[in-house]
């Protein structure tokens, strides 16, 4: 028996050896591009790549990114990501939640209908949208405006898709509870259903961030042109740093990394600020 028992706590050491071994291999797998495009962001002006990998820089020069970020305008791109990702994930959380509830909650003749007709919308490409969305934004004539980034997505099907299936495990009897005790629809939204939704709101908002902040190609058509309202995906497109006349000067690539490095510290400091809400679960009980 003890042989036995051996084995069987050897086998699972090694279970848990190659699980952990893989999770290691796929976290190097993420994290490794993003160290060295750090490390070499913080390369002196003297730097030549010479076909090595650096694991740490010839001699750290803060100096980078103070140009790149005088270089570039990136004050204004982040203002205006902020503007765009911001405000984008603020309104569509609106609409989704009020969206979801009736969805999950309510009950009315073809809703079946309406929630297949949404799902029907979320199998067809975004990148589909965009000559309708472009002619839709150029005939109401909001080409070139900020509204033409935001305005076309508002209605988030997956958004709608996930808190739906979010709200479906909040039992109908919390609801019950509080329709009996005096409670109106807005108030069961907005005092129990939402704040019970927490963690999928949480992980629909930090993927809409994201999603709005890295955004490239569809504010370039909206906006049309060079605009004082470009988002800083633009703004790192148009930074083009020359050294001695040459854009392709090795130091000319290190402020382009470290103005690339600039650009993730908004969307660090959005996922831990949401991050408790990420990975908590949710325990739902009965009302008193």
């Amino acid at each position: 028996m003890n042989k036995v028992k051996t084995k069987g706590s050897v086998g699972k050491c090694v279970v848990l050896g190659l699980c952990y071994g893989t999770l290691v291999l796929f976290m190097l797998f993420q994290i490794l591009p993003f160290y060295f495009s750090f490390v070499e962001s913080l390369q002196p002006e003297t730097y030549r790549p010479g076909g090595t990998l650096h694991l740490w820089p010839e001699s750290i020069n803060i100096k980078n990114y103070l140009t790149a970020w005088q270089g570039s305008d990136m004050i204004m791109g982040i203002v205006w990501s902020l503007i765009y990702a911001g405000g984008f994930t603020f309104v569509t959380v609106i609409i989704i939640s009020l969206v979801a509830y009736v969805l999950a909650k309510k009950k009315f003749r073809g809703q079946q209908f309406v929630f297949l007709f949404f799902m029907s919308a979320l199998m067809v490409p975004g990148e589909i949208l965009l000559v309708s969305n472009y002619l839709l934004i150029t005939e109401i004539g909001l080409l070139g405006s900020p509204l033409a980034v935001v305005l076309p997505g508002l209605v988030n099907i997956f958004g709608i898709f996930l808190l739906k299936q979010f709200m479906h495990t909040i039992p109908d009897s919390v609801i019950e509870s509080a329709v009996l005790d005096g409670a109106g629809d807005w108030k069961i939204l907005t005092r129990l259903v939402i704040p019970m939704s927490m963690p999928a709101i949480a992980t629909y908002c930090i993927i809409t961030f994201v999603g709005q902040w890295n955004e490239y190609l569809w504010p370039q058509l909206a906006l049309n042109s060079v605009s004082p309202f470009d988002p800083i995906q633009i703004k790192l497109l148009m930074y083009r740093p020359t050294i001695n006349g040459s854009e392709n000067h090795p130091y000319a690539s290190v402020l382009r990394t470290a103005a690339t490095m600039i650009t993730l510290l908004p969307v660090l400091v959005f996922y831990f600020s949401f991050q408790k809400y990420f990975t908590e679960g949710i325990n739902v009980t009965g009302l008193k």
